[in-house]
């Protein structure tokens, strides 16, 4: 498991390796696979074509209705329900096959999934904008 989410005291979501998501509705008493895999083998026999379709997933956030899982090559699942359930969506531009590490949705759905070598890409209300061109940080902000 990499990254854990709770929405309130009851509903949460975990995310880990092989594209796993699971899902809380009892505060962490139980838990139910949502996709991915309960089990992982070792990580040696996890080859090319797995991390592409199953990619890892390092961070998950909803708010409201929206929510996102994010991870390895560029990987991004949105729920429009909830977290009730989950659809794989591309992400686009340069940042489509990046390192996606984390999420921040803040109420209204609005957020930022960043990632490897400043990947920054903006959401709003379940949609994903084109990342940003990258700054630096020697440049005077407008």
């Amino acid at each position: 498991m990499f990254g854990v989410f709770f929405a309130d005291t009851q509903r949460g979501w975990a995310v880990g390796l092989d594209g796993l998501l699971l899902r809380t509705e009892d505060g962490g008493q139980t838990w139910q696979l949502q996709r991915g895999k309960a089990e992982v083998g070792e990580l040696e026999q996890v080859g090319f074509a797995e991390v592409m379709g199953n990619a890892s997933l390092y961070a998950v956030a909803v708010a409201g209705n929206i929510g996102y899982a994010v991870g390895d090559v560029g990987t991004v699942f949105t729920t429009t329900d909830g977290g009730a359930t989950w659809q794989r969506v591309e992400v686009p531009g340069e940042a489509n096959f990046k390192w996606i590490r984390d999420v921040s949705l803040v109420s209204g759905t609005h957020g930022i999934l960043v990632g490897a070598h400043g990947t920054a890409v903006r959401v709003a209300g379940g949609q994903i904008a084109a990342p940003e061109k990258e700054s630096h940080a020697s440049e005077t902000p407008h």
